[in-house]
């Protein structure tokens, strides 16, 4: 099996993992003061000074209007909610200007999402953050490669990354459901260079929107957890024919967080997590390749800086012989071409 989604991640490891690694468990979270606000053009860092607000505006509505009187989450899906989960959680370590805004124009509208979401804790806060900033680091160096760059963000949810990482070059399509794109579009800051595409994953119609004569990095972060394995497969099969030479990359759950998921054994507040239908370890990249036209490259993409009680695991874990299996895993894949 292979396994699959970014809005929804592993969050604790077996009890090994308890005795083996000592670190903080209780969150620190930086105030005001001592962050620095980070807007990645040019992939250069900008004090909060040099950051204009309209850089980062979310759209607002007349007062006493539909939009203002309906709470935006409303009618969300499960992969809604497991969206709005993660931002709530992601947002408090990793500093990002848009996602702060993107929920307090949400709670603006509703109330507190605190109880609805769950406490933050500091293993939830540090992976979600660590896993975001790999894939912000992956973006970036795969732009700083091109002249022309393009990423497809695949089962995108209310992920803030292309203004983590914009540097006024790239050419950003967001794929996801219909009632995530209608949130995107009313919460998140609009620009000519994002495609909004709402359709399932596997509906073929976006990839008419991603050009075949450009570099191309397809993202899945959060995502293949809740696909089936051979769903999986077959979404990246038909990437290799219809886009050769491009990179996909993609998050994994191990298998014993996939079937706590499926006991509802994961909980947050009163969120539950989805039941998750296909799992990955580092260990089972060889069993994904041979699924995979000849010549394809899968590599496992190791966390370069972690934190949080289970950051030695997060990074090493893949190592361990009687661990790799047991820890989430982040995948590059090469199509030849």
């Amino acid at each position: 099996m292979i396994s699959a989604h970014p809005d929804a991640s592993p969050l604790e490891f077996p009890l090994v993992a308890v005795v083996l690694v000592s670190g903080r468990t209780k969150p620190s979270w930086p105030n005001s003061a001592g962050h620095k606000s980070v807007h990645h053009r040019a992939w250069q860092a900008v004090t909060p000074d040099s950051i204009r607000a309209a850089d980062y505006a979310v759209p607002t509505h007349p007062r006493n209007s539909p939009m203002e009187r309906k709470p935006p989450t409303q009618g969300l899906s499960e992969v809604g909610l497991t969206a709005l989960w993660v931002l709530h959680h992601r947002s408090v370590y990793l500093h990002d200007p848009v996602a702060e805004r993107v929920l307090r124009s949400i709670e603006g509208r509703q109330e507190t999402l605190g109880p609805a979401m769950g406490r933050r804790t500091a293993t939830m806060t540090h992976y979600f953050a660590q896993r975001a900033a790999l894939f912000d680091a992956e973006i970036r160096r795969f732009a700083s490669r091109h002249s022309d760059p393009q990423v497809v963000a695949l089962g995108e949810g209310l992920e803030t990354q292309f203004w983590r990482v914009d540097d006024e070059r790239l050419r950003w399509i967001s794929v996801d459901l219909p009632d995530v794109i209608r949130l995107r579009q009313t919460v998140m800051p609009p620009s000519e260079r994002i495609t909004h595409v709402a359709c399932s994953v596997l509906d073929t119609r976006w990839m008419d929107q991603a050009r075949c004569d450009r570099p191309l990095l397809i993202t899945a972060q959060g995502l293949f957890m809740y696909l089936r394995s051979r769903e999986v497969t077959a979404l990246l099969r038909a990437c290799a024919h219809r886009y050769p030479g491009s990179t996909f990359l993609f998050d994994t759950s191990p298998w014993w967080f996939l079937a706590l998921s499926r006991v509802g054994g994961v909980r947050c507040g009163q969120f539950r997590i989805p039941p998750m239908r296909s799992s990955l370890s580092p260990a089972g990249l060889a069993r994904l390749r041979s699924r995979l036209p000849a010549g394809t490259s899968v590599t496992h993409v190791p966390a370069q800086k972690s934190r949080g009680p289970f950051r030695v695991f997060h990074r090493y874990g893949h190592r361990i012989p009687l661990v790799s299996g047991c820890v989430p895993a982040t995948v590059r894949i090469r199509f030849p071409g």
